[in-house]
This record gives structure tokens, sequence and C-alpha cells, in this order.
């Protein structure tokens, strides 16, 4: 409701003005995109962490008690969090911790976002337990050639191994939506097609789709319009 009145209300004072009354009635009102760490396991080809010199200047990792003063300062008022934004969350030591510390402050809405090569049975279970509601991997192929050439360093065997054990494990009550993230490039289109052939034997709660865009990464060529017509038709397929 509050996203469909924003798109409604066109007049940027007054949503402001909006923002800072729920804010002063403590209202819920914000989305907030968390990283805990400067890193990532991967170098995706598409992505600014394939490039050297963005590798180099992006550290830093916040430490415990920074995570709970801003939990303190911002859960309260937050609608929807997710962890995992332009990083690799599951390099913070305790991560399925963030999912603890966000439902214990209400948060209605709790996500993670993942390229899923370092998630165990342990830590997937542990995501359940504290109250997940959503779990986004990202694959950018179908077949293992594709896929281990755009997201360089993970293994596709990997991949589906999490999977498994992730169909398995949300079998139990309260477990999280599996969304898939798939960015599209010139060389990986046609597989698209071939998503539910692939991975049609997964319970997947979400599929998003989106054209690569450049974002500083060694792959950044955008689609040309032969290539968004055939984009469309296969979208229309799935």
């Amino acid at each position: 409701r509050l996203i469909r009145l924003n798109r409604f209300v066109s007049n940027h004072r007054i949503k402001f003005a909006g923002a800072l009354l729920a804010h002063h009635l403590k209202m819920r009102h914000l989305f907030l995109r968390f990283d805990p760490v400067m890193a990532c396991n991967l170098r995706c080809t598409m992505c600014y962490f394939s490039d050297e010199e963005y590798r180099r200047k992006a550290k830093g990792v916040f430490r415990k008690d920074e995570i709970e003063r801003i939990a303190e300062l911002l859960f309260p008022r937050t609608l929807q969090v997710v962890f995992g934004c332009g990083t690799e969350p599951t390099l913070y030591r305790d991560y399925a911790d963030l999912v603890r510390i966000a439902k214990s402050y209400g948060v209605p809405f709790i996500g993670f976002t993942s390229n899923g090569q370092l998630l165990t049975e342990e830590s997937i279970s542990k995501l359940i337990e504290y109250g997940l509601d959503e779990l986004a991997l990202s694959v950018h192929g179908m077949k293992k050639e594709t896929y281990e050439r755009f997201m360089v360093n993970s293994s596709f065997e990997k991949f589906h191994n999490v999977l498994g054990k992730l169909e398995y494990l949300r079998k139990s009550p309260g477990a999280p939506n599996l969304r898939l993230n798939y960015t599209v490039n010139s060389e990986n289109l046609d597989e698209l097609g071939l998503f539910f052939d692939v991975f049609g034997k997964y319970t997947i709660n979400t599929l998003q789709v989106r054209p690569v865009m450049d974002i500083g990464g060694q792959y950044r060529s955008a689609l040309q319009q032969p290539e968004i017509d055939k984009y469309k038709h296969i979208i229309g397929d799935l």
C-alpha cells in the first residue's frame, strides 16, 4: 500500500513531508538494503567486483556493535530489510545472526541476497530458524560453462547442491520464499528460455530477470534492439 501511495503522489515535497511525519509518529516506513561487508567471493564479469581497481578500494566490515546500533536506530521504523545489495553477505562471519537481530525488532519482511556458493545446510537451517522471509540467489547461466564463465570462481554443481539442500529444508514450517535473479546479456540470452528445464525441479517463488547494465564490470555490453525483441519474446514464453 505504501509503494502504491508513493507512485500515486508525484509531489516530492509531499513525499518528504510524509516520511517526516512517519518518522515522528514512529511508523514503519523504511526499506533498507544493507551490506555488512565490502567484499565478494566471486568475480562476476557483469559486476564491479570483476574490476581489480574496485576490489582494491572496496574494503571494510561492520563491527557487531555498529550493526546493533544501526538496528537500534533504524529497524523499529523498517518495513523491509534485505541483507546483501552490492556485495556478498555470506562473507560476514555471523551472517545468519543478522536475520535474528532484524526479527528481534519485528521487521515484517527480511530478505537475504547471495550468490549461494558459501551457503551450507547449517547456515540455511539457521536462516530459517531465525525467520528469514526470502532468499534471493543469483544465477546467470543455464549451462555449466556459461554459469561459471560469467560467475567467475563459482561452481555450477555447488549451486545445484545448495538448491537441493534448500528444497529439503524448506519443507519445514515458516521456510523462506526463494527468488532467483538472472541478468541477461547477449551471450546468455538464448539460455534464459531453458530456465524451467534446468531449475523447474526446485520450488521457486519468484524469477527476477533484468538486462545487463554498465555498472563497471568487465562485461558491459547492453542488449541491442533485435536482442531486446528476442528478450521480450522469451519473457513472454516464461
